[in-house]
């Protein structure tokens, strides 16, 4: 499942910065989280599913782990020149604007536009 949500230290930097929140996953660090499908611990953080149940009942401390379509719902598709773009590089995904030459790379696809989101809130 971390393939395909960011980094939990960039999630909790996309909260930071004012990412909506409210996406299917999240990041607790809070290991006495009862309800919600546990997708497993990764160092001290637990990836969870926010079920309609574990909803109503949040950890205090926790932060989005968006899905990579929904960060790409929330990059501009245009952005001073041609449409964003996003693929697979030699060894890794790229996302970006070509134009601005404004691109982020990364192995894990939903990090690399995390990472692009992040540069165009600082």
């Amino acid at each position: 499942m971390t393939n395909h949500v960011p980094r939990q230290e960039t999630c909790l930097k996309m909260k930071e910065a004012g990412f909506p929140q409210g996406a299917m996953y999240y990041w607790t660090e809070e290991t006495n989280v009862s309800k919600g499908t546990y997708f497993g611990e990764f160092g001290t953080s637990v990836l969870l599913h926010r079920d309609m149940s574990n909803y109503l009942k949040m950890p205090t401390n926790w932060y989005d782990a968006p899905l990579l379509t929904e960060i790409l719902e929330q990059l501009p598709q245009r952005y001073a020149g041609p449409a964003l773009q996003f693929h697979p590089g030699k060894d890794d995904w790229e996302v970006g604007y070509p134009y601005r030459k404004i691109w982020q790379h990364h192995k894990n696809p939903a990090e690399a536009a995390a990472l692009l989101w992040l540069e165009l809130h600082p």
